[in-house]
């Protein structure tokens, strides 16, 4: 399994400026190497990225609204490589 995490770096309305980390559970349990620039992982992460997307226009939510389960269903898990 895989763990992707996305940092916002800016905060400010409208402004999109994001940080990627790519781990691969597959040979460890923690978070050691950042396999994000890694093509050998590219696949797993285009379809951890699209899954990321997919979470995005879901849960475009209100402030102190719950997310709905339609959304949380969206995680996978896979195997990378």
């Amino acid at each position: 399994t895989a763990l992707l995490v996305r940092n916002d770096l800016d905060r400010r309305w409208g402004r999109h400026r994001y940080a990627y980390e790519l781990y691969d559970y597959g040979d460890q349990s923690w978070e050691r190497t950042n396999r994000y620039a890694d093509p050998d992982h590219a696949a797993e992460l285009a379809t951890l990225l699209a899954k990321l997307d997919e979470w995005d226009v879901c849960a475009r939510l209100r402030r102190g609204q719950a997310v709905p389960d339609a959304c949380r269903s969206l995680t996978v898990e896979s195997p990378l490589g």
